[in-house]
């Protein structure tokens, strides 16, 4: 999750000897509201990027291994998506002095690729240690304590 976020500090497009991060080139495009619909409110959503890949930790958090693995699938499938998709189609192209530079798109989609390979194993140890706790099931009450249940069977 770290790697995938600091793709986004680094840069993302180079215009002569300035180079622009992902931010920096939001706040260009809200400025010069040239977007419209969906893509306008992506655009303003971008500073929320942060605090969204950091959910499926805090659900990790709360013992929800896998709900965490499909929000990290989630976020991750996205996410390297959207960088993925920009390296393959901007790559090597220039219009008017302004290119990409591929230091935050590639950054972006190795982040990515590790945090869907992480919700995956999540999901997957999440499943197995289900399967092999041996029919017992922790379980939240009212009281605030931890109690295990288990079938009359197991009792003999």
């Amino acid at each position: 999750m770290t790697v995938l976020i600091t793709g986004t500090f680094l840069p993302w497009v180079v215009s002569g000897q300035v180079r622009r991060n992902i931010y920096q080139i939001a706040g260009v495009i809200q400025r010069l509201n040239v977007l419209s619909g969906t893509p306008a409110v992506l655009v303003h959503a971008l500073p929320f990027l942060g605090p969204v890949c950091i959910v499926p930790v805090l659900v990790g958090v709360l013992g929800w291994r896998r709900s965490a693995g499909v929000l990290s699938v989630i976020i991750g499938l996205l996410l390297g998506g959207g960088s993925i998709a920009i390296l393959m189609l901007a790559s090597g192209r220039s219009a008017m002095g302004v290119a990409l530079d591929s230091a935050g798109p590639t950054t972006m989609a190795v982040g990515a690729v590790l945090l869907t390979a992480a919700g995956v194993f999540f999901m997957l140890s999440a499943r197995r240690a289900g399967r092999d706790s041996g029919g017992l099931k922790a379980r939240w009450w009212p009281d605030g304590s931890d109690r295990l249940e288990c079938a009359p069977e197991q009792l003999r």
